[in-house]
């Protein structure tokens, strides 16, 4: 069985980091497949997939989900795109789930144990932490990262009642909801939370308040950016996600 599926889902632009995401994944890291969940296949006999099924032969699996309505307390409701991700099951089977974001480029390599070694020693279900909130909000919000047991998350919970409270329309309240129905309230004592790489986050600024973590990950970016087969998938790239390469080589 795989040890650890990098799972995530994405629709319209986000698309195009498809191929780095799943590169960025495989190559820095050994005990991982990948599986990335679309709105339709227009990607898997693409030249850069192409390329990365005879890099990566069996280790990963760009496949449809739903992105439309889902049918929930008697009536059709559309999540918005985020949230896909956390009421999809992977199909791949492992023993350990990273819902993940599909435009951040991992540089770390060794995901599965620090997150394991953090479930572990602080007596978790999951490797999450619970966002900064005040006290006028109306819900709390784990983040969009989450490193879980497999059968700590799927199969996934009933989650009709947290629609009520009107949140498909945001991803990390929803996952706080669905989180706090299945095991109880989340630990907000524990604040270890990484981003493995570089967030090309199309809705930050590089340099802004929150960024995209460059600084962090210069030297590791610098072995990944200048190796000979990502400047062979580099050609393979879209525009758009060549462009977000140019502004961290600029950084």
């Amino acid at each position: 069985m795989v040890n650890l599926n990098i799972f995530t889902c994405c629709n319209g632009i986000y698309k195009d980091f498809i191929p780095l995401f799943i590169y960025s994944n495989l190559i820095n890291t050994d005990d991982v497949f990948v599986e990335v969940g679309v709105d339709f296949d227009d990607i898997n006999d693409s030249p850069p997939i192409q390329f990365l099924n005879n890099l990566f032969p069996n280790k990963f699996l760009i496949r449809t989900v739903n992105f439309g309505e889902y049918f929930v307390n008697g009536e059709n409701i559309l999540p918005m795109p985020n949230l896909v991700r956390f009421i999809t099951e992977p199909l791949v089977k492992s023993n350990y789930v990273y819902i993940s974001d599909v435009d951040i480029i991992t540089l770390d390599t060794d995901i599965t144990k620090k997150h394991i070694n953090n479930i572990t020693s602080n007596n978790l279900k999951y490797s999450n932490i619970v966002r900064d909130y005040t006290k006028d909000q109306k819900h709390k919000r784990l983040t969009g990262l989450h490193f879980t047991k497999y059968e700590n998350y799927y199969p996934i919970y009933d989650y009709s009642e947290i629609c009520k409270l009107g949140l498909f329309n945001h991803d990390e309240m929803f996952l706080y909801e669905l989180m706090k129905k299945r095991h109880g309230e989340p630990n907000e004592n524990v604040k270890w939370r990484p981003v493995h790489g570089i967030h090309v986050s199309p809705n930050r600024k590089p340099d802004g308040k929150i960024n995209w973590g460059i600084d962090i990950w210069s030297k590791q970016w610098v072995i990944f950016r200048n190796s000979k087969t990502f400047k062979e998938l580099e050609l393979l790239m879209s525009d758009y996600v060549k462009d977000k390469l140019k502004i961290i080589d600029n950084f």
